[in-house]
């Protein structure tokens, strides 16, 4: 709680480099377990089976064996696909065009982005934990679980700081008075989430469906 609360005060009202904010939740979790065990301890759900806290999931084929050429064949093809785009872009219409930049950007962002990929977490953890047990060692290093609950608990924070700037922008639309239509969206938006899980897509066509409608009437 403290260390999310601390990431959320340093990147809100200090606007301090999500990158530094990682790097230091990681050194803290690091040392923390060292000299303070009991402040940092290993996170269970780090390396322990059955905490992955997952849903039913699809049955995969079985993955070919990894080899130095299929690597290298995946690299190039993967990399081709994401910058030759971006190289297109850049060479026909300019480095300093809006498309050109919003590649490198959103390139740049993919690198250490964290939040988004909370939402392929709860798959992720169930297929490297309970089918193929590569994470499941993780809890034979107390300092590396440390280090990433440490992580966690400071993505936490960056995220209500996102919840909370995202929030003011859209309840006082440039910085006027309270919009009621979306102060009462999304209080129904929450109720619904909290009621059901699964509903999010529909909520989200719903979502949009009133607000052109309230576009007319308002």
């Amino acid at each position: 709680m403290a260390v999310a609360a601390a990431a959320f005060v340093a990147v809100f009202f200090f606007n301090i480099s999500f990158i530094a904010i990682i790097l230091s939740a990681a050194l803290m979790g690091w040392i923390g377990h060292r000299f303070l065990p009991r402040q940092f301890p290993a996170d269970r759900a780090h390396g322990a089976k059955g905490h992955a806290g997952v849903g039913p999931s699809i049955d995969l084929p079985p993955c070919p064996p990894a080899t130095w050429r299929r690597a290298g064949l995946i690299a190039v093809i993967t990399l081709a696909l994401w910058w030759g785009p971006v190289m297109g872009l850049g060479y026909g219409l300019g480095w300093e065009s809006t498309p050109a930049q919003q590649g490198l950007f959103f390139s740049k962002a993919a690198l250490v982005t964290f939040g988004g990929a909370y939402a392929v977490l709860p798959y992720v953890a169930q297929q490297a934990v309970e089918n193929y047990q590569w994470i499941e060692s993780i809890g034979n290093f107390p300092k590396l679980s440390a280090t990433l609950a440490t992580i966690t608990a400071c993505v936490v924070g960056v995220i209500l700081n996102l919840g909370v700037k995202f929030s003011l922008a859209a309840l006082w639309p440039g910085g006027g008075s309270l919009d009621a239509f979306v102060l009462v969206v999304a209080v129904l938006a929450f109720v619904v989430l909290r009621t059901r899980k699964n509903a999010l897509l529909p909520l989200i066509a719903v979502s949009a469906l009133a607000g052109v409608a309230w576009s007319y009437i308002a």
